[in-house]
């Protein structure tokens, strides 16, 4: 996915994480992130997304909230752009669209566990190809191999 380095609060966040390794601001962002172990906070940001419309979809009590949301999806498929069609589009990346096309009829058991781990699984495989793409640090790329 793109949007780990267009969200301004990850700017400020990676800025943090460098300061804390005491390594120049033009060190790549994959290195800090697999020396500290840590995830973009876009990932939290989508998994809460996910964990919202789940509750949104399948939560029968809330009558407006539901109204609301079924206005949205009703854009969504006549194109426009809104946040149920963010919804929509992080599904289809992690490969999940089954979840959107059946809005969560009858899935609810695994999916927040689905979804929590194709985004971690996802951004590690982003991370290994960062990584190994990098070509001014070999060193770095030969010590460390795994997130």
């Amino acid at each position: 996915m793109k949007l780990y380095k267009d969200c301004p609060i990850e700017k400020v966040h990676l800025k943090f994480l460098k300061k804390i390794l005491h390594v120049r601001f033009n060190t790549p962002t994959s290195f800090v992130y697999g020396e500290l172990g840590r995830f973009p906070l876009c990932i939290t940001v989508h998994f809460n997304m996910l964990k919202y419309w789940h509750k949104i979809v399948t939560n029968k009590k809330s009558v407006i909230v539901r109204k609301c949301y079924d206005k949205l999806y009703d854009d969504v498929n006549i194109g426009k752009a809104n946040w149920a069609s963010c919804i929509r589009d992080i599904l289809q990346n992690l490969g999940l669209n089954h979840y959107w096309l059946s809005q969560c009829n009858g899935q609810t058991d695994i999916f927040l566990h689905e979804c929590n781990t194709r985004l971690h699984d996802q951004y590690i495989q982003k991370w290994l190809g960062d990584v190994s793409n990098v070509k001014k640090n070999r060193l770095y790329v030969n010590i460390k191999s795994v997130f």
